[in-house]
């Protein structure tokens, strides 16, 4: 295990370490194919770690590949963290605030483009209750609330560096609110009253008129954006939400009686496959073959990301042992296939992955290990940060 230093950069609330020039320095009206204003193209994923101590007030963004920090001082107590590629949302009770990690991926389907601007904060907003969900794609963003209400923010304002602005909220007549950007609407969660989850799901426009047909769905977690689909978890079954031709359609996938019901996922963005980690094993879902398959487990699992590569599984174990697991297409058994030692450090803590590698954080040391996982779960690295790295999540990809 090697401990590397890196190199930081503190911004204020506001302020950005530079100003990005034109992409190759093109000036006035020629704008080359993939041209965004303000922001570089860059050859390969700008990547980065986004990390928070619990209760902090700082937001620092890790760059694996740079080894390098960059720190955004924030109004906001961070409770939770979540984000949809390129902004990171801080979450405290009913406050959210926004920071743009000033990477990001553009995919055409046949090729992608990716992007490096300034790391900044944007602003905060407040929405009628705690945070439930929050969920950002293409030109629009939903936050979800306890008491049932979805504020609809204009994502496209986000990226022109504009503060968080709602154009429209929906009250989904439920305990806590649940919407997903797909398409040209949302995937969102109805209920019958606010005392009560959600008891279906139903593609609706950005106001929340429905658009299709609604599926029973009983308190809808998770969500999975994948590749081509969105994925909800409910009570009795997995709804795969896929866009074809232009008309939105829904498959249940059911459990059965193979294992308890998935809560939240892990995906790798653009990928075709998520899992799910419960106390007695793993859902794995495959958008492009519509299976769901149930992988037991002796331990009790605390996170779990399907990295795309063959029929490979990462999981984490409550006890913090990280192990790598090859499911049989047929029995959809488990088999270990390498493991990393157990660390009390690491037990619970956060799990991400990109195309190649592992993040681990160990907030008592303040750092986060990588890992290879394409080869036997080599430890790669151990990279410090400048905080205790209780919230993490990966952007850029």
């Amino acid at each position: 295990m090697t401990a590397l230093a890196t190199s930081t950069v503190i911004l204020a609330a506001g302020c950005g370490a530079d100003e990005p020039a034109p992409e190759n320095g093109l000036a006035g009206t020629e704008r080359p194919h993939g041209y965004v204003e303000g922001a570089k193209e860059k050859s390969e994923p700008q990547i980065a770690l986004a990390v928070a101590a619990r209760n902090g007030k700082k937001l620092s963004f890790l760059d694996p590949a740079e080894e390098s920090t960059v720190t955004v001082d924030l109004t906001t107590a961070a409770q939770r963290l979540d984000e949809d590629g390129r902004f990171v949302y801080v979450i405290d009770g009913d406050t959210l605030e926004v920071v743009d990690s000033g990477g990001w991926t553009v995919d055409h389907g046949d090729h992608v483009h990716y992007y490096r601007a300034t790391t900044k904060p944007l602003g905060t907003l407040t929405v009628p209750a705690a945070v439930t969900t929050v969920s950002g794609a293409d030109e629009i963003t939903a936050v979800g609330a306890r008491g049932g209400s979805v504020t609809v923010l204009d994502r496209r304002g986000l990226e022109n560096g504009s503060a968080p602005r709602p154009i429209s909220t929906i009250d989904t007549r439920s305990s806590a609110g649940f919407a997903v950007p797909y398409a040209d609407g949302l995937v969102l969660g109805l209920g019958d009253g606010p005392d009560r989850p959600a008891s279906r799901v139903v593609f609706t426009d950005r106001d929340g008129n429905p658009r299709r047909p609604a599926q029973p769905c009983v308190d809808p977690q998770g969500p999975a954006l994948l590749r081509n689909a969105v994925a909800v978890s409910c009570a009795e079954a997995i709804i795969l939400f896929t866009d074809r031709g232009g008309e939105v359609a829904a498959q249940v996938l059911d459990y059965g009686r193979r294992g308890p019901r998935a809560g939240a996922f892990g995906v790798r963005p653009r990928s075709n496959r998520a899992v799910a980690a419960t106390a007695a094993g793993s859902w794995l879902l495959d958008s492009s073959a519509g299976s769901l398959r149930w992988v037991p487990s002796a331990d009790r699992l605390s996170a779990a990301l399907a990295p795309g590569r063959d029929e490979t599984l990462i999981v984490l174990t409550d006890d913090g042992e990280l192990r790598t697991l090859a499911v049989d297409p047929a029995t959809g058994a488990g088999r270990p296939v390498a493991t990393a030692g157990a660390s009390a450090g690491m037990a619970g803590k956060v799990l991400t992955a990109d195309t190649g590698r592992a993040y681990l954080s160990e907030p008592t040391a303040r750092a986060v290990h990588e890992f290879d996982y394409g080869d036997s779960l080599r430890r790669t690295r151990t990279l410090p940060v400048d905080v205790e790295p209780e919230l993490m999540v990966e952007v850029g990809r």
